[in-house]
């Protein structure tokens, strides 16, 4: 929440497309150039109309209000939910198979192990503050095809106490799971990672390299209050928030997932992960890259999906206590300690 403009959403459409990413073409010559039309195309509803530049200046006008309203943020307090759609039944064994060999068979099946639909359904209650302390708990619902509904209460937190995670899956035969987490090195501290986050995109350049056709859109309530509506297309894929026009705070944000993605697209990400994300040699980066190029173009117009998470109840720099960031855990579950 203190990163202001669309530095979250960012960073879960990032990691969004580099999850769902999962191989390469490997078609006979018709089939070759269908998968090249389609993927200049994509899934229609990720698509992104580039807006004018009325509508540009209105969404960066928007954008510097928004940083005004999360900037000297000390703590946060939020409910929260995020929805998950994602159906990937149109992927194939050629496309998780780069470069198959010449006597592989069922190249156009779906592989083997790999859902079609997944859905999941989280509610959550999340705390921070500026002394690292955190606590972000919920109850999720996931199904996977005609499988059976999973369901899981899980909790992270970090106090006075030390960290500390939960995890129920509520399954016959599962066990309730309640760690010590170990102490994190400064260069791994949530809020360490966030500095370096916020640092990296107040360069408007930087930011520029990742979010493409940025306007306002039509405004629409969301949780009952009037909001902005802005869209961009974020590494290929369309992303619209509503921002709350009283308080200015982000009250909702929806990925739209099957979009195309460039050669391009994977530089510019890439190129932001050297800056400030990774402490990942230049060499084993490189080979990453030229993997994604790979494999996610072809794979991602595939996809047909969208994440939408909705925040309610929004605090800034509520008065919170220590105790507000520990979890209660369920009496009788044994606590597991760390091991490092």
């Amino acid at each position: 929440k203190k990163s202001g403009a669309l530095r979250t959403t960012l960073i879960i459409t990032a990691i969004v497309v580099v999850c769902a990413a999962l191989g390469g073409g490997g078609w006979y010559f018709y089939s070759k150039h269908k998968a090249k039309a389609d993927a200049a195309k994509g899934n229609p509803a990720a698509q992104v109309t580039a807006p004018n530049a009325q509508a540009t200046i209105q969404a960066l006008s928007i954008l510097s209000k928004m940083q005004s309203a999360y900037t000297n943020t000390t703590s946060v307090k939020a409910d929260g939910t995020i929805n998950l759609f994602l159906n990937i039944s149109n992927i194939t064994l050629a496309d998780v198979t780069p470069n198959p060999p010449p006597n592989m068979r069922n190249l156009n099946q779906h592989p083997r192990g790999m859902p079609n639909i997944v859905t999941l359904a989280m509610e959550f209650s999340m705390k921070s503050a500026q002394t690292n302390w955190y606590c972000m708990s919920g109850d999720m619902v996931v199904k996977i095809d005609r499988a059976p509904t999973m369901t899981n209460t899980f909790a992270s937190w970090s106090s006075d106490k030390g960290r500390y995670m939960f995890m129920d899956p509520h399954q016959r035969g599962g066990q309730p799971t309640y760690q010590k987490l170990p102490d994190i090195n400064t260069g791994d501290n949530p809020a360490e990672q966030i500095k370096n986050m916020q640092n990296l995109f107040k360069d408007p350049a930087n930011l520029t390299k990742i979010v493409k056709d940025l306007g306002q859109t039509a405004d629409e309530p969301s949780n009952g209050q009037d909001c902005y509506t802005l869209t961009a297309k974020v590494l290929g894929q369309k992303v619209k928030i509503w921002v709350d026009k009283s308080s200015y705070l982000i009250s909702q944000c929806e990925i739209t997932l099957g979009g195309a993605i460039s050669d391009a697209d994977i530089d510019d990400a890439f190129g932001l992960v050297a800056a400030g994300f990774t402490n990942m040699p230049p060499a084993q980066l490189d080979m990453v890259r030229a993997q994604m190029k790979q494999m996610v173009p072809g794979v991602m117009t595939k996809i047909r999906g969208t994440i939408a998470v909705t925040m309610k109840n929004v605090e800034i720099n509520p008065v919170l206590a220590a105790d507000d960031f520990n979890y209660p855990v369920p009496s009788g579950v044994r606590l597991i300690p760390s091991r490092f």
